[in-house]
């Protein structure tokens, strides 16, 4: 995508570029790490300190901005805004919860390689739902880039992709 828009490395560019790159390095950490201690142990609790972790962090993240800013006073006013405490429920349960418990069951059962296939699917929802509820365009690139999304999907989990897995089990494992 960052090709087909034409590259232009201006500063304003360099740091979101560098966001995503560290986005894709901490997914597939956090899978490959999951996988194995979702194997290992109970979902339900790596799922709370997931939450935990990231419950305790933006928190303190949010303190620390406040005292620097002398608005700790002001921490708890949003909670006042029942738009604000829906969202945060919404987010908090649904989006994080709820998600962070699929995939981390889901990593439970299935090798961290067809997850992270299967993660891919979510930029043909996000261009799929741009298209139709934003009206954005939907250009060439798109498309090819949808026809490449499945055809990995579909490559990484066919029964000649399975073959080639197990003979290779079989080389190594003697």
């Amino acid at each position: 995508m960052v090709l087909m828009k034409g590259v232009r490395f201006e500063s304003a560019n360099v740091p979101g570029t560098v966001l995503m790159f560290l986005t894709s390095i901490s997914l597939a950490g956090y899978t490959v790490l999951t996988r194995k201690k979702a194997q290992l142990g109970n979902v339900l609790e790596i799922t709370y300190l997931m939450t935990a972790f990231g419950f305790i962090i933006f928190n303190s993240l949010s303190v620390i901005r406040h005292l620097s800013a002398g608005t700790l006073n002001l921490y708890f006013e949003p909670f006042t805004s029942p738009s604000f405490v829906v969202s945060i429920l919404y987010l908090g349960i649904c989006s994080s919860l709820a998600s962070s418990l699929l995939s981390n069951y889901a990593l439970s059962q299935i090798e961290a390689t067809k997850i992270s296939v299967f993660n891919h699917i979510a930029t043909l929802i996000t261009i799929a739902g741009g298209y139709i509820f934003l009206q954005e365009a939907l250009e060439y690139y798109h498309l090819i880039g949808a026809v490449m999304i499945i055809a990995g999907v579909a490559g990484t989990n066919s029964r000649f992709s399975r073959a080639n897995r197990r003979q290779a089990d079989v080389k190594i494992n003697g």
